[in-house]
This record gives C-alpha cells, structure tokens and sequence, in this order.
C-alpha cells in the first residue's frame, strides 16, 4: 500500500464535522489526520471481520 498521500474533499454534516474536529482535539490529531486514523482502523477491523467470516 502506497504511502503517498493525495488531496481530497469531501461533504460533511455540521454536527459531524464538530465531531470530528472533537473527537481530533481529544487525540491531538489534526481533522484530516481523525479522519485517516479512523478509516484506516475501520479498513483493519472489517479485513479482521471479512477473514473470520471466511
């Protein structure tokens, strides 16, 4: 997996958004580096539940 990384926007609800930017202040994480951390994780977690189902 490549770990180059590329820009991109996406649409979020207010109250996600404040959520998020929560959610970053609480890990000392920046919005964009919450919301990598949190795909990232559920990228590991559903492979985790793919391969048990298997």
């Amino acid at each position: 997996m490549s770990t180059e990384k590329k820009n991109m926007s996406i649409r979020l609800p207010e109250t996600v958004r404040q959520w998020i930017g929560e959610q970053a202040d609480q890990n000392g994480r920046s919005i964009s580096g919450e919301i990598a951390y949190r795909m990232k994780r559920m990228m590991e977690l559903e492979g985790a539940a793919k391969k048990s189902h298997a």
